[in-house]
């Protein structure tokens, strides 16, 4: 028979495994088991997690190739902390701009500014809208003074991304000294501006660093909204109600699942009653007759499009009618839109 201290040893040199059988047995209880802690390696923890911020951040631009990211389209870097760019597409763009760290978005689109949605994720928004015919002084010092004063990372953008906010952003830069026309012309070209519209480009090619002062004279106000013409405005709403027919069109005209807000009809009459406005104020285009004629043109083609889609005509029809808008309005754009870059 075991004595009680032969009986301790015992339990003590017995595996851990064998305890509780043994223990009945030798009348020895084994001591409570305590669940093993989990043996992390020091360096798991951080570089799991750095792996995951790295999948989360997207891709910073750079001036070597445009890039797309959700809600932006034909994105680069003109400077370091000043990116060129499409219009943000609703929440999702402006998300994308925030997860880019840009503190700083300065519109020279006509359309009105997702201000609130942006000062929401910390961005402030400023708008210095443009034309395409050209950058002009004024705006090249005043978007170069953005640039120099305010956070960065800055996000400048037009619409599509490709023809005024590239140029504007060169000039600006240009000003500020950091890149040369060449350089400017170069990112034009990366970014897909239109030799259509040579007073862009000349802004860029012509522009030359500025002194201080010259930049220090620009106004510093920075309106978050600035204030439109009524023919301007509406012409950025025909703009985008076209882009949204593109969209549709390049669906076969059915209203695609990635846009389940876009209406073929509601488009095409957003078109046609935008153009009757713009016609019918008096203090909203400088009553050319030429371009008023130019004007009704475009309503005849909108209407023939919008009465088709109403129809449900064929596809090809659609299409059809789509060249005729799209003709009409080129036809007019190289009469009045660059008429001051001739």
């Amino acid at each position: 028979m075991l004595t009680r201290r032969t009986q301790t040893a015992a339990c003590t040199l017995i595996p851990l495994a064998a305890l509780a059988t043994m223990g009945s047995l030798i009348g020895c209880a084994p001591a409570p088991q305590q669940p093993e802690p989990a043996i992390t390696a020091p360096s798991a923890a951080p570089a799991t997690a750095q792996a995951v911020a790295s999948a989360a951040a997207p891709t910073t631009p750079t001036a070597d190739r445009v890039r797309d990211y959700p809600g932006l389209q034909n994105v680069a870097a003109f400077a370091p902390g000043v990116f060129n760019g499409s219009m943000p597409e609703g929440t999702q763009g402006l998300d994308s701009l925030a997860a880019l760290g840009v503190r700083t978005i300065i519109s020279v689109d006509g359309a009105r500014p997702e201000v609130d949605a942006a000062s929401a994720r910390g961005m402030r928004y400023i708008h210095l809208p443009m034309t395409y015919s050209g950058v002009g002084e004024e705006r090249s010092l005043q978007i170069a003074r953005a640039i120099r004063d305010l956070p960065r990372p800055i996000y400048i953008h037009c619409h599509h991304g490709k023809h005024r906010s590239p140029a504007a952003t060169a000039a600006a830069l240009i000003c500020l000294g950091d890149m040369t026309p060449e350089q400017g012309r170069a990112m034009l070209t990366l970014s897909g501006t239109s030799p259509s519209y040579p007073g862009l480009y000349r802004s860029v090619e012509t522009e030359r660093p500025r002194s201080a002062t010259e930049i220090n004279s620009a106004d510093a106000t920075f309106p978050a909204v600035a204030q439109v013409s009524s023919f301007v405005g509406g012409m950025v709403d025909i703009d985008h109600a076209y882009d949204h027919l593109k969209i549709i069109a390049a669906n076969n005209w059915i209203t695609p699942a990635s846009h389940p807000d876009l209406v073929a009809a509601a488009e095409a009459g957003r078109m046609v009653e935008t153009l009757r406005a713009i016609t019918s104020r008096t203090d909203s285009h400088p009553r050319h007759a030429d371009m008023l004629a130019m004007l009704h043109e475009n309503i005849d083609a909108a209407s023939k499009l919008e009465d088709l889609v109403v129809r449900k005509a064929p596809p090809a029809d659609l299409t059809a009618a789509m060249s005729l808008i799209s003709a009409s309005c080129k036809d007019c754009h190289k009469v009045y839109r660059d008429r001051s870059a001739r």
